[in-house]
């Protein structure tokens, strides 16, 4: 299989952005500028350094503690509603060939 090869790839105006797999080993963030931007330069891939995390850890700590303060968990509903319609989009997208907007879902008022 395709070691070291999941990530992320999200294109904008104004560059690109690839982002590991969060649960795999560590590596840079990359991003490609189309104009400068601060210290970095343009029309090159750039190697962004991040701090290792262990995502389950993260998780699993903040939905602890919102149980504990009784406060609503991050991410909520709205974040699992909003993820869900991009993977869905992304979907769609591979199948027709095409760009495809992501439609922030509405909850009903009950699930807000």
């Amino acid at each position: 299989g395709a070691v070291l090869a999941e990530e992320v790839e999200i294109l904008g105006r104004l560059g690109t952005l690839r982002i590991p797999d969060p649960y795999g080993p560590a590596r840079p963030l990359r991003v490609f500028l189309r104009r400068p931007w601060r210290d970095r330069p343009a029309d090159r891939w750039l190697d962004l350094p991040v701090e290792p995390v262990d995502p389950w850890q993260a998780v699993v700590e903040a939905f602890a503690g919102a149980v504990r303060s009784g406060a609503v968990p991050e991410p909520g509903l709205d974040d699992a509603a909003a993820a869900l319609a991009t993977v869905l989009a992304i979907y769609r997208s591979a199948r027709r060939s095409r760009f495809e907007r992501v439609e922030r879902p509405v909850l009903p008022r009950a699930l807000r």
